[in-house]
């Protein structure tokens, strides 16, 4: 039987959506990147809240906290939201709760009981093949920026897309997933990240303040595991 995927541009869209078979966290810039990061690192799991308060009181238990409000490290955390912040030798064994602007809030929308992973450039190849081993039904959600679209989750998601029904079993479902796969595709002719830049007036203002970050998150294929979301909010590498 030929699997569907869905594409949702922006989380608010989440509620009028099916959630059957595979969510895929997307947050490009920064967290399902950064999430992926500590997790290959050596964290032990990463807790994720929409809130800045819950993260907070877990430092008493010996978590380590990540927080992010509008591209800058929350007042009172240990991380903010890099990728390239997650030293192994600080973070092996440990328990994160994090908190970011678009990404938390996305992952908080979904259903606890909804088989969720994270995905983003850097563990691209690793994503589609977790997703063609599960036989089923995938729906990407971007978090996107501030409950808008934006093109960097929607261009992880045509291109992971493409890599699906290229070589497994697999037809887009709808037009919001034909219109990334479009967008990647014209996109990959030039570089993913050229193309953001060139198009995007906020990733050019992002990569002024976070230049080795964003050239970090189009980075493809740097890790070979997936986060996977088990009790609620937590993630871990799958087996």
């Amino acid at each position: 039987m030929t699997n569907v995927i869905n594409i949702i541009a922006a989380p608010d869209l989440v509620k009028d959506t099916s959630q059957d078979g595979v969510v895929v966290l997307i947050d490009v810039i920064r967290f399902t990147t950064t999430l992926t990061a500590a997790l290959c690192n050596g964290a032990e799991w990463v807790e994720t809240y929409p809130d800045m308060e819950t993260p907070l009181t877990l430092k008493s238990k010996g978590y380590l906290t990540a927080g992010e409000r509008g591209a800058l490290r929350a007042e009172g955390f240990d991380f903010g939201n890099s990728p390239l912040e997650f030293d192994p030798n600080v973070i092996k064994g440990r328990k994160i709760a994090f908190t970011t602007t678009n990404g938390t809030y996305a992952q908080s929308l979904v259903n606890n009981q909804t088989h969720m992973i994270a995905g983003a450039f850097v563990n691209l190849s690793a994503v589609v093949e977790y997703l063609s081993k599960q036989n089923c039904d995938v729906t990407f959600l971007c978090s996107g920026t501030r409950r808008q679209p934006c093109f960097e989750d929607l261009l992880f998601a045509g291109a992971a897309a493409e890599a699906l029904c290229q070589n497994f079993d697999y037809k887009l479902l709808s037009d919001t997933a034909n219109i990334a796969l479009f967008m990647y595709q014209e996109a990959a002719k030039i570089g993913l990240k050229e193309f953001c830049l060139s198009r995007s007036t906020r990733i050019q203002e992002l990569y002024t303040k976070l230049r080795d970050d964003i050239d970090f998150t189009f980075r493809q294929d740097i890790f070979d595991s997936v986060a996977v979301r088990f009790d609620k909010n937590k993630f871990k590498l799958s087996l």
